[in-house]
């Protein structure tokens, strides 16, 4: 869930049709689970309370009476808590951590693993994916500056229709220009292999994480510019 930052008038009724929402989506008895950026970055998660203002009683109050739990414990952007996850029971999460934020977003990654326990399969089939690693970029580049899109667009009167259009192309570019590989299937204990990047991307990966754990450690300047260039340079692939 998103709530955008602000604390006017208009930001306050948002939060009240938010909490409305909310309540009516939380059963009690059953576990229920909430994540999402609620741009409230002055609580204090320790003691689950905040500034006396109507925004943050409003949440706070959904919080407390319906007996949520609120896992993120370090800061998700710059210093403050942002991203948040909760769930009606405190023993929902095996792990939480917050890492690198994902191509050039502004907010750290948070990674967590449930104690849900999920229904076995059995099932062996292969899965296919597309494999980009020995896709034909050059003739990817060629086509698509081939395409006229302002008169494409122009014969779409809708957002739908432009969408469609545009879904079209890249339809087009994925079914003519980059191979279809697959998975193997699920091993004996019913586990199916995950895919793996490819070596240049996972190292890419990796530079970016360790340039973004320098920064948040110096908090240096020089640092800073050396993770958000890391960060572009992923994006681009």
């Amino acid at each position: 869930m998103y709530r955008k930052p602000g604390f006017s008038v208009a930001d306050l009724s948002y939060m009240y049709d938010c909490v409305r929402c909310l309540q009516r989506l939380c059963p009690t008895d059953r576990l229920t689970i909430i994540a999402g950026d609620f741009n409230v970055p002055d609580i204090n998660w320790s003691y689950y309370s905040g500034p006396n203002t109507a925004i943050y009683d409003t949440f706070l109050n959904f919080v407390n009476n319906y007996g949520f739990y609120q896992y993120v414990q370090k800061p998700t952007r710059h210093n403050n808590i942002l991203d948040i996850v909760m769930a009606t029971s405190d023993t929902f999460l095996s792990d939480l951590s917050v890492t690198v934020p994902l191509s050039t977003n502004d907010h750290n990654i948070i990674i967590l693993k449930t104690n849900l326990v999920g229904k076995a399969t059995n099932s062996t089939a292969s899965v296919p994916y597309w494999d980009f690693e020995h896709a034909d970029y050059t003739a990817i580049n060629a086509y698509l500056n081939s395409i006229d899109w302002n008169d494409m667009f122009s014969s779409s009167v809708t957002v739908e229709g432009c969408w469609n259009s545009f879904s079209e192309v890249l339809y087009g570019v994925f079914n003519s220009f980059i191979p279809v590989r697959f998975s193997a299937g699920s091993n004996s204990n019913g586990k199916r292999k995950s895919i793996r990047y490819p070596y240049f991307i996972r190292s890419m990966r990796k530079q970016k994480a360790i340039l973004w754990k320098r920064w948040k450690l110096s908090n240096a300047p020089e640092d800073k510019v050396l993770y958000k260039t890391a960060a572009v340079k992923c994006k681009m692939l």
